[in-house]
């Protein structure tokens, strides 16, 4: 079971503001953390700084359908990082954390 993520860092393609691959990677997580909080209000804890630190975690277990959706979301969300690692690997690491 997935139960969120952490991003932090640049990804050094380019200069800062204009480097492709953070910004994808920030286009990726953002868009799982929305879906996330539309699909299951009140169990996402997210944040995101100035600095290119992201992260966000599911409180406690989503109940019925929507923790299978959850876990969609957060498998395509993988699945979109790795097709950027695919195209830009020296500038993304994707560490996966079992627990």
């Amino acid at each position: 079971m997935i139960e969120g993520f952490l991003v932090w860092g640049h990804a050094r393609y380019a200069p800062y503001n204009e480097d492709i691959v953070c910004a994808s990677v920030s286009a990726v997580c953002t868009t799982t953390i929305i879906g996330l909080i539309n699909l299951t209000p009140g169990y996402v804890r997210y944040g995101i700084s100035d600095g290119g630190l992201m992260y966000c975690r599911l409180r406690g277990v989503v109940p019925g359908p929507a923790h299978r959706d959850t876990q969609t979301l957060f498998m395509a969300m993988i699945l979109g990082l790795q097709s950027i690692q695919k195209s830009y690997g020296n500038s993304i690491d994707i560490k996966i954390q079992r627990t």
